[in-house]
């Protein structure tokens, strides 16, 4: 019906209290999804992997990453197992890291891979994309001040393709999302910047091998006449003509949909 309740019997446990991003995958290949939760907080920071056993979420472990902004699951080396990219901290050190999956179904940093040459070392937001057409899956990167695409070179070993419009500084919780704008068959980047105290949505045009040019922006607004600070955008068909549409959210309050 459209209508949404809260449930008691699966509400996550006082140990997710500073949640900022989740995956929804079948972890243990039992055919339903599973839950990981990353936590950037000061009461619970890390990883925290819920299992799905019959239609309740079990606590499975919380992995050892001292802080945890952002998850992007995918095959990224091509072994037929799930991997997880994570961007946070282990050890006090700021990093995205590649923890790799095997046939034993368990994930740490004992197992893993740090990502180097970012603009900042801890990805603030990641996003598993083709971007290149290729086959495997690239990374979609936002950091705190720039943003970008980890291109993979299908065995899991990234280079960074900057996006033509990076400037963000203080941009908190940055997002970015990826679509094929201009139905020319390869996916452009849509994401936010603030060079100022002024938010932009920003469209960048993927022009092959992904090689990206600022198409169209448009300023938030938290008023008429007052700038907006904002970190947010999803992209979804709106308004169900069959094409993809953008909201942008910001500071104070604002959406901002274009209609494509």
């Amino acid at each position: 019906t459209g209508n949404f309740v809260g449930n008691p019997t699966t509400q996550l446990p006082v140990i997710c209290k500073d949640a900022g991003d989740v995956a929804i995958v079948d972890l243990d290949g039992d055919g339903d999804n599973d839950l990981i939760v990353c936590d950037g907080g000061t009461v619970s920071p890390g990883v925290t992997r819920f299992d799905n056993i019959a239609g309740g979420l079990f606590l499975v472990g919380t992995n050892a990453i001292d802080d945890a902004y952002t998850i992007a699951t995918g095959d990224y080396n091509g072994d037929g197992f799930l991997d997880w990219a994570i961007g946070g901290t282990t050890n006090g050190t700021d990093e995205t890291r590649i923890l790799w999956g095997s046939a034993s179904g368990s994930w740490t940093v004992f197992n893993s891979t740090v990502i180097g040459g970012l603009p900042e070392a801890a990805a603030h937001w990641l996003r598993a994309r083709d971007m290149d057409g290729d086959g495997d899956l690239d990374l979609l990167y936002a950091g705190a001040s720039q943003n970008g695409v980890l291109i993979n070179d299908g065995s899991g070993n990234f280079s960074l393709s900057p996006i033509a419009t990076t400037s963000s500084p203080g941009l908190p919780n940055p997002r970015l999302d990826a679509v094929d704008f201009d139905q020319d068959g390869d996916l452009d980047v849509v994401h936010l910047v603030r060079p100022g105290p002024q938010s932009y949505c920003v469209v960048e045009v993927n022009n092959g091998n992904t090689q990206f040019t600022k198409s169209w922006y448009l300023p938030l607004r938290g008023s008429p006449s007052t700038p907006a600070s904002g970190g947010y955008c999803l992209v979804a068909d709106l308004d169900g003509d069959g094409d993809d549409d953008i909201a942008a959210g910001g500071y104070p309050s604002t959406i901002l949909v274009n209609d494509n």
